[in-house]
Formats: C-alpha cells, sequence, structure tokens
C-alpha cells in the first residue's frame, strides 16, 4: 500500500502526530509529563524541541506544521477551574508556553498551523481577553480560576498571555487570510468567538447580584479595546503580506526579459 495523501508520509513521528490529534487525552500525554511533585505538567522542553528543534530533520514543511498544530490544538481542548496537575492547568500551561514561544518569534510558526492557533486560542479566548483586559497576572504559570467568580475569565484558569505575544502570533496567523478564496477567514472566525464571549460575560455581570458597581462599563471598554488590538494585528498582517506581494510583482516586472 502507497503512502500517497498520508500527511507527514517522509516523516513517521508526524504520522504519529496526525494520528494522535483525533484524541485529547493522547494529545496531552504527549506534550505533559510527571512533575517533581508526582503531578502532570507541560513538558516545555519537548514543547520546544517540536516547536524549533525538528527543523533541520523534516523534510515536509507544511505536513509537520499541520501535525504538530493538530496536536496542540487537541491537547489544549481541556478548560475548567483546575489547579495544578489538572488537564485544565497543563491545558493553559501549554497554551501560555506556544503563545510565547511563537509570539515572540513569529517567524518560527511552521506553514498550517495558522487554524489551529485560532481554533486553540477560540478554545480559550477568555485568556486572550483578560490579557486585552485590565485584569493582568504575572508569572508564568496560569492563574487558577474561582468557581464563584463572577466572569467566566474569573472562574476559568487561565493562561496568562501578554499583549506583545498575541500581537506578534496574531499578525502573523492573520496573514493567511491574505490568500483566502471561499473559505472563512481566521479573523472571521476569531473576532466571533471574541464577541461572544465578552457578552457572556455582559450577561452573567447584569444578572449577579454580587457585580460590583462599574462592571458592567468596564466590559464593554474592555470589548472595544480587544476589538481594536484584533483589527490591528489583522490590518499588521494583511499589510505586511500585501507589501511582500507587490515587492515581488516588481522584481519580476524589473527582471531582465532576456530578449
Amino acid at each position: 500500500m502507497g503512502t500517497a495523501g498520508v500527511p507527514g508520509r517522509a516523516d513517521p513521528l508526524a504520522m504519529i502526530f496526525d494520528a494522535a490529534q483525533y484524541d485529547r487525552d493522547a494529545s496531552l500525554a504527549i506534550l505533559s509529563r510527571t512533575g517533581p511533585d508526582g503531578r502532570p505538567t507541560a513538558d516545555t522542553d519537548l514543547l520546544h524541541y517540536l516547536y524549533d528543534g525538528r527543523r533541520n530533520s523534516v523534510g515536509w514543511a507544511y505536513s509537520w506544521g499541520d501535525a504538530l498544530g493538530g496536536v496542540v490544538n487537541s491537547a489544549t481542548t481541556f478548560t475548567g477551574n483546575g489547579g495544578p496537575g489538572t488537564n485544565e492547568y497543563v491545558s493553559a500551561q501549554i497554551v501560555g508556553d506556544f503563545v510565547h514561544f511563537f509570539g515572540s518569534d513569529p517567524k518560527k510558526l511552521w506553514p498550517g498551523m495558522e487554524q489551529d492557533v485560532v481554533d486553540m486560542l477560540t478554545h480559550h479566548v477568555q485568556d486572550v481577553n483578560a490579557a486585552n483586559g485590565k485584569v493582568q497576572w504575572t508569572g508564568d504559570e496560569p492563574h487558577v480560576g474561582d468557581p464563584d467568580g463572577i466572569l467566566a475569565r474569573d472562574r476559568l484558569t487561565l493562561a496568562v498571555l501578554q499583549k506583545g505575544d498575541l500581537a506578534g502570533l496574531m499578525s502573523k496567523v492573520f496573514q493567511l487570510d491574505y490568500y483566502a478564496d471561499g473559505k472563512r477567514p481566521l479573523f472571521q472566525q476569531f473576532t466571533a468567538v471574541q464577541t461572544a464571549a465578552y457578552k457572556q460575560d455582559y450577561v452573567d455581570a447584569a444578572h449577579n447580584p454580587k457585580t460590583p458597581p462599574g462592571l458592567l462599563e468596564q466590559i464593554v471598554g474592555e470589548h472595544g479595546a480587544a476589538t481594536k488590538n484584533t483589527v490591528e494585528w489583522f490590518r499588521t498582517g494583511m499589510t505586511g503580506v500585501a507589501k511582500g506581494e507587490d515587492e515581488a510583482n516588481k522584481m519580476a516586472r524589473d527582471a531582465p526579459t532576456g530578449r
């Protein structure tokens, strides 16, 4: 039997990852390890190797990006208020590490991962919204959720994300929309989920008798600021591609014809 049409057909590890991405428990198991306290934790050494260390050994870059992105996306579908050692906490650890790794150097993002990045961050859109809001946490470890919190971002265990990392990563991801033809653009998907999350926050706050004065106004203001940031990421990504395309076209026009 031939291997035509099998993702990563020249790379056995990519073939394994392509299969594992359909089982989120298996995906999380691959990307985690047992920590010093005996509880599961994100295996950042392995993650960084998978993100960067295989560049000289992978011959099918598009296959690897798709397979790796699928496993990372699948492993981070766990959301909730779990503390250290829980699936939700490890999921948030992976998200935080991923966004910082590729956001600080977007050129390293593997082709084919863009859709998985948007899917992952729509699972964790409250993490993104918290990073764009007034509530800021420090450190690398996730912020553990409070089950009695008023808003979803209070109740969920969130990855600690930085605006600069998000700007770098999402500007790179949205570049794919420049070539979108007849498909749902990534920007459209992301903004729809982001807006829905803010709407739910507003409804939750409006119906909760413990909501402090000014919170509803704060949510509306943060929604506006977050939307502005997302539009700026999109503009930066699209402008960058358009500039590159224009320069390439000019070089092609100015090249000697050989006649």
